[in-house]
């Protein structure tokens, strides 16, 4: 359950009129009770709210017959905003996308991912109700949404990746992280998920995600063929 402060304590807000929404937002939430609380929070400025809880390809077909100003997201489970970042590129390519999850899952890593997949922020859903309609506002003047507390966890993370080049199984340059890197590394030695999250320091869901991040670089499909790719380069360090 989230703190008395987060998102949840805006149920009172329902009973308020909406202030002449002339703008669509399209919120993704597979929690009805999430979902009711940020639309009572946002429609009272100018926001009209449509809700959506089907699939990432069900949203973007509701957004191509409706097309939403802008499009929030929110990731209640691990490591789901990343893949979900990916579905959506085509979307974000012409329509701002605001990930929202709980604090404890917006790991630096996949914030960082979901950035570069076209997103324009993460907000948590722990923060005053009051200010989720001015982080929109926000992102409608080109302004990213990222609360402080991420942006540090976030700017730590980027200051300690390097990113190295490797040539892709069809002869184009792919440039991987570090941290993307020593992954690729140590499960093309046969390492489990777990035993690289241990050396590495990290999640499990942290270095599934720096996985599917080079799979993605890479062109490959699985762990053997990132093997192959890798294979005869220079063993970076495994520590943090």
């Amino acid at each position: 359950m989230l703190s008395s402060g987060g998102i949840l304590s805006s149920f009172a807000f329902d009973s308020l009129p909406a202030v002449g929404p002339d703008r669509l937002l399209l919120l993704h939430s597979d929690s009805q009770p999430v979902a009711r609380a940020i639309r009572a929070a946002v429609s009272r400025h100018g926001w009209d709210v449509q809700l959506h809880h089907g699939t990432v390809q069900s949203l973007a077909a509701t957004h191509h017959l409706a097309p939403a100003a802008l499009i929030v997201v929110v990731a209640i489970q691990v490591g789901i905003a990343l893949a979900m970042s990916r579905e959506l590129r085509a979307v974000m390519r012409t329509t701002p996308v605001v990930f929202m999850s709980r604090r404890e899952h917006a790991e630096a890593h996949e914030v960082i991912e979901v950035i570069r997949e076209g997103a324009w922020g993460w907000l948590t859903l722990d923060m005053d109700p009051m200010r989720i309609p001015h982080a929109l506002e926000g992102v409608m003047d080109g302004e990213p949404a990222l609360p402080r507390q991420l942006m540090a966890g976030v700017i730590e993370k980027l200051r300690h990746e390097r990113s190295a080049a490797i040539v892709r199984p069809d002869g184009r340059a792919a440039e991987l992280t570090r941290r993307e890197m020593q992954a690729a590394h140590l499960i093309a030695r046969g390492m489990t998920t777990a035993g690289a999250a241990d050396i590495m320091q990290v999640s499990q869901t942290t270095v599934r995600g720096y996985l599917t991040s080079v799979r993605r670089k890479l062109d490959v499909e699985g762990r053997e063929q990132i093997a192959r790719v890798i294979a005869g380069m220079p063993t970076p360090s495994t520590g943090v």
